[in-house]
């Protein structure tokens, strides 16, 4: 795998070693390794590769909150955007929270 990607620099800031690391604090939430939200009593369920909601929600953040842009990068519509964001958030929270060397 080549360390150095522009596309994933400049959408997250971050090289493939800095991301794997976040991912590996970030997988315990996600064993099965996919994301499924549900978000209403019919219908199936949304999913998408854990690589995928980390990687969104950090560029996300990085744009400010940049909703257009993101959805045609990751080719979601808005309302399932907004799922995999919140849910995206709490998790890195959490795993921010249970690290020693980060304040929140």
């Amino acid at each position: 795998m080549r360390q150095q990607c522009p596309g994933l620099i400049t959408l997250t800031k971050m090289n493939h070693f800095a991301f794997t690391k976040c991912l590996k604090a970030y997988l315990p939430f996600c064993p099965n390794g996919r994301v499924s939200i549900k978000s209403s009593p019919i219908g199936h369920k949304h999913k998408i590769y854990t690589e995928n909601c980390l990687g969104l929600t950090i560029a996300w953040a990085r744009t400010r909150g940049g909703q257009f842009a993101m959805n045609l990068i990751f080719g979601m519509t808005a309302s399932n955007f907004q799922m995999y964001i919140k849910f995206g958030l709490r998790i890195i929270v959490n795993c921010l929270n249970k690290h020693t060397s980060t304040k929140i």
